[in-house]
């Protein structure tokens, strides 16, 4: 199976991310931590589940943060699954729905963290998709995925093979995508295998999270600010205003100084007090680039989705209707109103158009 994208900091005592809690962390020894972990709203059933992504910074002897390297990891209340070095993704040991808790060992080079080692133990929420086969396009004719020069027949993706596209009755084809008899290889993730990806968005404090792990040259690139000249007038980085825009309110200081690491913190309500109950930090992060993104998944050790793997996870093994979308139906959920904007209890009033 291949873990995936599309989160969140732990500095010796406590994380909160998306009801993702992870406390207790303690070093045993040169190359252990321990710490345990719990979220709200687990399901497991059969071989449906969700999971987190579990990960590790370190600050070197430099100052700057590296990826903690795992040699082995076990887990007690989670099946716990080690794609890689990277990380582990854990899940309820057993069916059932609701709270999850647990704890966790790590096992790592013991020449890496000293003494008093400065670390952050980091989490994302994903959910698992099972293997199977799937169809890909919806059956109409508009750029959509389809079966050889039938542009009104979805493409069935009925095992893990090698796919041919083309207009023969046997290839994959797509009006928009323009691509021809080329082959896709079995190794490259066409959503029929199973894989895992990330169950909510990037939150605004997750991303300031991955800032406050960054270089300053590293924070320049991911923000829009002039970090080498913070203000009151952009103090607000990712917009480069004087205030949160469009309730982006990921901020710093505006005496802050790029020779060393910049501290960003959330203040959506713009009273400079970091990271209160309602400055937005449970909104999904906007204001980020392509590259933004790539450098995230990278930092987290995740890899961005496939087109195939995103209607996969969306459609599931349901046939198709026409013009559907990430909803499975083809009606569009519009917002009617959000109510106490920013705080993590936020309601949010839909209508189904």
């Amino acid at each position: 199976m291949k873990k995936l994208l599309l989160t969140l900091l732990f500095t010796t005592q406590f994380v909160l991310a998306n009801n993702l809690n992870i406390t207790n962390v303690q070093k045993n020894g040169d190359n252990q931590l321990t710490f345990d972990v719990s979220w709200d709203n687990s399901w497991s059933a059969s071989t449906y589940r969700d999971a987190s992504w579990i990960f590790i910074k370190y600050k070197n002897s430099s100052g700057q943060w590296q990826h903690l390297n795992i040699t082995s990891a076990t887990a007690t209340g989670f099946t716990l699954y080690t794609p890689d070095s990277k990380g582990v993704m854990i899940s309820r040991a057993t069916s059932g729905q609701g709270t999850v808790t647990g704890s966790i060992s790590i096992i790592f080079n013991g020449n890496i963290l000293g003494p008093l080692p400065d670390f952050k133990v980091f989490g994302i929420e994903m959910v698992y998709i099972n293997q199977g086969a799937f169809y890909l396009g919806d059956g109409t004719s508009q750029g959509r995925f389809h079966q050889g020069n039938d542009n009104t027949l979805p493409y069935y993706v009925q095992n893990s093979n090698q796919i041919t596209t083309g207009n023969t009755s046997s290839d994959i084809y797509s009006v928009s995508g323009g691509f021809l008899n080329v082959i896709i290889p079995a190794t490259y993730p066409t959503g029929y295998d199973a894989f895992y990806m990330m169950k909510y968005e990037t939150s605004i404090e997750q991303y300031a999270e991955f800032l406050n792990t960054l270089t300053p040259l590293q924070q320049q690139n991911r923000t829009r600010s002039d970090l080498t000249n913070i203000t009151t007038a952009n103090r607000f980085v990712m917009a480069n205003n004087s205030s949160p825009y469009h309730r982006n309110g990921i901020a710093c200081n505006a005496t802050a100084v790029n020779t060393a690491p910049i501290d960003f913190y959330c203040d959506l309500n713009n009273n400079s007090v970091p990271n209160e109950l309602d400055d937005g930090q449970n909104i999904a992060a906007n204001f980020v680039t392509a590259n933004d993104c790539l450098a995230y998944l990278e930092w987290a050790s995740l890899r961005p989705m496939t087109d195939m793997e995103f209607e996969k996870s969306t459609r599931g093994t349901a046939s198709p209707i026409a013009y559907d979308i990430a909803n499975g139906t083809n009606f569009f959920v519009t917002t009617a109103g959000i109510t106490n904007s920013g705080t993590e209890k936020a309601n949010q009033l839909l209508i189904l158009a």
